[in-house]
């Protein structure tokens, strides 16, 4: 199986709400530091110290609120919980995206869904086995808890919990240091693990079919190697 990458993409926002409080950054950050500004500038009566105050005030503020006025994922999410456009430079590694999949050389006869499939049966043991990142574990829509009583497939809640894409806040720590070994498709092991174990006799990687059987036929592979990874 072919896998897409971005060079050099950054994760894309996870928090369901951070387009929507964008607005308040700049409403909020920018009138802030021109105030500030302003009584600087009345009471030093220094003009360039003023302007320069300002700038910088407004940086300051656009920072803090662009870190902290933004509301946790699961009050208006769902499964818009991310955007799909391009990289942004505060987020971590992007390990996979469907859209790099289904977005090429994909099997015409098979829905976009199954591009989901390899990334989220990784990111379902990774959270089965106590490695879920703490915004999948805070997320309030239920959709975790959906995933761990079955009733979501994997490549679902890739779908809908994660707008498509595994990325590294999706883990935790020990979670990460893993993946980036284990998950990556030039330099780890899992693609040829997840074609060995699953794709023998199907025309490509992408007709492993999203079920918990395949999980279950999988999973014990990706533990064998963790264990071999945790002992090293």
């Amino acid at each position: 199986m072919e896998m897409k990458k971005e060079r050099g993409a950054f994760a894309c926002p996870h928090c369901s709400c951070r387009f929507k409080h964008k607005l308040t950054v700049w409403l909020v950050g920018i009138p802030a530091g021109v105030a500030v500004s302003i009584a600087i500038f009345q009471l030093v009566h220094i003009g360039l110290f003023s302007v320069f105050a300002g700038v910088l005030l407004v940086i300051v503020m656009l920072r803090v609120f662009g870190l902290y006025v933004i509301l946790p994922r699961g009050t208006g999410g769902g499964e818009n919980a991310r955007s799909s456009g391009t990289a942004d430079v505060d987020r971590g590694r992007k390990y996979d995206d469907a859209s790099w999949h289904y977005g090429g050389d994909f099997p015409k006869e098979l829905p976009n869904e199954a591009g989901a499939t390899h990334s989220g049966m990784f990111l379902a043991w990774a959270i089965m086995n106590g490695m879920a990142g703490e915004i999948l574990e805070n997320d309030a829509s239920g959709l975790l808890a959906n995933l761990k009583n079955r009733k979501l497939t994997p490549g679902q809640y890739l779908i809908k919990a994660c707008d498509e894409k595994f990325i590294d806040i999706d883990l935790n720590e020990e979670g990460n240091a893993f993946a980036r070994e284990y998950f990556d498709f030039e330099n780890g092991a899992y693609a040829s693990d997840y074609e060995k174990t699953l794709a023998q006799k199907l025309p490509t990687l992408y007709h492993v079919p999203d079920s918990w059987e395949t999980y279950d036929k999988l999973a014990p592979v990706i533990t064998s190697r963790f264990k071999a990874w945790k002992i090293r």
